[in-house]
């Protein structure tokens, strides 16, 4: 299967402005724009989960990389700095994107490597993470610091202002 990005004006969107095509394969899992819009980094469902970096308005990809052989659910970039988190099953990943390199999350006592579902952005080198478990785990840089504790029965939606960071989940 050769899946395709397709971006789309929300002012016509009857022709699309990019069709990307080729290094994914299987399937788009997930994908993001970058802080500025010009980048769109996307998840493929290949065995490798891998991951590509395009510059959309050419169709330039810029970089790829193997994302994790366990699935990954979604990617974000944060809109602070130039950086995108994986999460996915027992995966949470930190990539830089110049070089694109991927970090591993780093945990403590205060929490686990879970299935990861989801991410937001409260502020600058600050991630929230959704969990399986229902907890929301609050990383600095790519290190967990800490661990709202079962928050949810399965955490299934994030999203942050600077203020504000609202969960969604699996009540039961």
């Amino acid at each position: 299967r050769n899946p395709k990005l397709i971006v789309w004006s929300s002012d016509d969107p009857r022709r699309p402005l990019a069709i990307l095509q080729g290094f994914l394969k299987k399937a788009i899992v997930s994908a993001t724009f970058s802080r500025d819009g010009t980048l769109l980094c996307a998840v493929g469902a290949d065995a490798n989960h891998s991951l590509a970096v395009y510059r959309w308005q050419t169709g330039t990809m810029l970089a790829s990389s193997k994302g994790s052989p366990e699935k990954i659910v979604s990617v974000s970039w944060s809109p602070f700095q130039d950086y995108v988190v994986t999460c996915g099953v027992k995966h949470l990943m930190f990539w830089s994107t110049s070089p694109f390199v991927a970090r591993k999350a780093l945990f403590s006592k205060r929490g686990k490597i879970q299935t990861m579902l989801c991410c937001c952005f409260p502020g600058p080198d600050t991630t929230v993470v959704g969990t399986q478990d229902g907890s929301l785990y609050l990383f600095k840089g790519y290190q967990l610091a800490t661990n709202m504790r079962r928050c949810h029965q399965v955490t299934h939606a994030v999203i942050a202002t600077r203020d504000v960071v609202i969960s969604g989940g699996k009540e039961g």
